[in-house]
């Protein structure tokens, strides 16, 4: 899965309040939030198929978009 896809999925769960994306401060925290969110660790967000530190690129790379935007 690509960042983009990945970042858009990590909007989606933010914007549906799945996920309290603002919690996750660090890369240790992107385990803890898997290891309680379903939606994170499902499908196509499987271990083998998106790992830890992709998603926690994905949300740097959001945040530093949102923080340039504003």
């Amino acid at each position: 899965m690509t960042q983009a896809d990945i970042k858009s999925w990590l909007t989606y769960w933010k914007n549906a309040k799945m996920v309290n994306l603002d919690a996750i401060t660090s890369f240790d925290r992107v385990y803890q939030a898997r290891l309680y969110c379903s939606c994170m660790r499902r499908g196509r967000f499987t271990d083998d198929q998106v790992t830890d530190l992709q998603i926690w690129r994905a949300l740097t790379a959001l945040r530093a978009e949102a923080k340039a935007a504003a």
